[in-house]
């Protein structure tokens, strides 16, 4: 299953499309549910054997801090109104989405911009989870020219890439089907500009992890790369300056 939309006119192109998919193969449940505000917007989705996939219909609850922000998945059979009211969401110019789901649990939030002045913003999912994985991916870009990549492949994982600021590159990859990935959750927090940082983790059993830039220019050699147990791991880098 493909879906390609691309705005190029208008300033809401594609204004909230809730669309049950065909399925990829019997009992899946494929849902995109899309907001396009802007120009020159383009979101890719691929499925390919996809279980339960869900694309938007996610709420985003926002926390003290960003980091803090929290999700919540809709059920499009149980509460349709919620989910068509929080699609995966593209606002401004020139955001580009690449978005591939592969077997069980699927989801996958994404926002690019916050306003329709921003622009440019470009973000890759993937979630490919076996072993009964029930996988959930969030990327939030707040701003412009920010760059995300995130990667989910077993279990029962959960990806956070949350971006505030402008020309961010961010990067979490969990397990990268080193298998199995078991109970792991893992989030990357930018707050501010030009931040270029990585975050991989290769989860064994259970896992918490996070890495959490306040400030700008801020830049990893290399990633911040986790391997455990189950312990849980807090990193939070912050400059003097603020943006």
């Amino acid at each position: 299953m493909k879906i390609r939309s691309h705005t190029t006119l208008g300033i809401t192109a594609a204004a909230i499309c809730g669309l049950t998919l065909l399925p990829a193969h019997a009992g899946d449940s494929n849902v995109l549910i899309l907001k396009q505000e802007g120009t020159a917007n383009e979101i890719f989705v691929d499925q390919q054997n996809a279980n339960n996939s869900q694309v938007g219909g996610v709420d985003l609850v926002p926390g003290l801090t960003l980091e803090d922000t929290t999700f919540n998945r809709i059920d499009l059979t149980t509460n349709e109104a919620g989910a068509l009211a929080n699609p995966a969401t593209q606002i401004g110019t020139g955001n580009t989405a690449n978005i591939t789901l592969e077997g069980e649990g699927g989801v996958v939030f994404l926002q690019q911009g916050g306003q329709i002045t921003d622009s440019n913003n470009d973000a890759t999912v993937a979630i490919n989870s076996g072993l009964t994985g029930g996988s959930f991916a969030a990327i939030l870009q707040d701003g412009s020219n920010n760059t995300a990549n995130a990667t989910i492949n077993g279990s029962l994982s959960e990806v956070n890439v949350l971006q505030q600021g402008n020309s961010n590159q961010g990067t979490v990859a969990i397990g990268t089907t080193g298998l199995p990935t078991d109970n792991v959750r893992a989030s990357l927090t930018q707050n501010g500009d030009n931040n270029n940082t990585e975050l991989q983790v290769t989860g064994i059993n259970a896992g918490e992890y996070s890495y959490t830039v306040n400030g700008n220019n801020t830049s990893t050699t290399v990633p911040a790369l986790i391997v455990t147990n189950g312990a849980s791991v807090s990193i939070t880098q912050s400059t003097l300056t603020s943006r």
